[in-house]
């Protein structure tokens, strides 16, 4: 065959090229040439399969030995910043082990926050409490239903006496073993010049920077009253918080009240079924309304549910002396008197003050004895004042129609100036079953 009887190829082939090969067959079907470029075409394929392939397993390898490199940062140990021992943990040793092992490397580099003990596991162990006692990072601890024995109130003691980071301290239902470790207990926190105690807490046993102290009026003769006393007299102490705390003569709630009343740091104080065995000082409200008169930063007062024995209820016979005393504070914005005994008449004390509350916002007056009649003096009160946003008078006995009337004279924008309140001809009703006559 001659090369001038072969015609060129007019195909494209697969790399966008013309053909220009020389052909024997019929060009016009390009049978053979198309034959030809198919195979380049697979050929083609193939190779880019293979170099696909090439960049699958060389990004495979990218990934896996980012995985590794990621695995062996994760190999690194990181002491925790927080850590909880319960009760249950005594049953299961090895978790109990690997605790103790993280409490123990976490205290002795200063890196432990908060530290949260349900079990009395950790007082046996000597290396734990020199520690413990060593250790200056630790802002919260908590200790819930755990006996303390003498052998660890030394170092526990030491910590208190030395910490300037501690902000939150809580023995709740905490045991002591010996009468004589109240003291050293207590004073290694009043001795303390640093601790930056925030909240204290009384609550069966419940002190806190936020301090939580449980029943501690069992515990001899040791005065907490006098403890918690000096602790305020530093003004740095921003809530306290008194619940289910049972006052006598050793523990005068007279020494506490002053306390409050001469603070000038305190934001939040809550008082919560505290029991008062010395009679000359039941009137639970006397005191109340002392604080509310004297003290000048409190904003936020919690007295729900004083009912206990051996206590003067808060209820309609002492309730007066709380919201006569509120006319006289500027700087309480929050109340909350749920849960004690106040019926239509104390309902209608609160009425009588209503209009000059100039900083009052919230009050909680739910779970009491109030009803229709209560309610509507404080609906109509509530023309008088500016100030007051939301009242909560819940689970009372109180129509939805009286309900809709207060919330409505709250958020009305038709408020009347207080100058031309007449409480006495418009508000109090005549009910002498009472022996209330107006």
């Amino acid at each position: 065959m001659y090369k001038s009887e072969a015609k060129k190829c007019i195909c494209i082939t697969a790399t966008g090229k013309k053909c220009n090969k020389y052909v024997t067959k019929d060009p016009n079907k390009n049978q053979l040439c198309c034959h030809l470029h198919q195979d380049e075409k697979s050929t083609l394929r193939q190779s880019n399969g293979r170099e696909r392939k090439k960049k699958r397993k060389r990004s495979s390898y990218d990934i896996s030995e980012k995985k590794r490199r990621k695995t062996e940062i994760e190999k690194v140990y990181y002491p925790p910043t927080k850590i909880t021992i319960q009760y249950n943990y005594q049953k299961r040793k090895s978790e109990a082990d690997r605790l103790i092992q993280d409490l123990l490397i976490s205290l002795n580099n200063n890196i432990l926050k908060e530290l949260d003990i349900s079990s009395s596991l950790i007082f046996d162990n000597i290396n734990i409490m020199n520690a413990l006692s060593n250790n200056n990072s630790i802002e919260n601890i908590h200790f819930h239903q755990v006996i303390i024995p003498s052998s660890a109130i030394y170092y526990i003691a030491n910590f208190l006496h030395n910490t300037t980071k501690l902000k939150y301290l809580e023995f709740s239902n905490m045991t002591f073993t010996d009468d004589k470790d109240i003291p050293t207990f207590f004073d290694s926190i009043t001795s303390n010049e640093n601790i930056p105690l925030e909240t204290i807490s009384l609550d069966g046993l419940n002190i806190g920077t936020d301090i939580h102290i449980t029943f501690l009026g069992k515990y001899g003769n040791y005065s907490i009253t006098n403890c918690i006393a000096n602790i305020l007299q530093k003004n740095k102490l921003l809530n306290l918080v008194i619940d289910q705390y049972e006052f006598d003569k050793t523990n005068n709630i007279n020494i506490l009240i002053n306390a409050i009343s001469k603070n000038r740091s305190l934001k939040y104080f809550r008082l919560y079924k505290v029991g008062i065995k010395d009679k000359a000082t039941q009137n639970l409200s006397r005191h109340i309304s002392k604080i509310i008169t004297e003290n000048k930063t409190i904003t936020f007062l919690d007295i729900t549910e004083n009912t206990q024995y051996k206590t003067r209820y808060i209820d309609d016979d002492n309730i007066e002396l709380i919201f006569l005393a509120l006319t006289k504070n500027h700087t309480i914005e929050n109340i909350n008197i749920a849960l004690n005994r106040i019926g239509d008449i104390g309902a209608e004390y609160f009425a009588k003050y209503i209009p000059y509350y100039h900083t009052l916002k919230f009050i909680n007056l739910s779970l009491n004895h109030i009803t229709n009649i209560g309610g509507e003096a404080i609906a109509r009160a509530l023309l008088y004042n500016l100030s007051i946003k939301n009242i909560n008078i819940s689970s009372n006995n109180i129509s939805e129609k009286v309900m809709k009337k207060i919330e409505e004279n709250i958020n009305t924008k038709n408020k009347i100036p207080y100058i031309t309140w007449r409480p006495m001809s418009e508000l109090l009703y005549k009910e002498e079953s009472y022996g209330y006559k107006y």
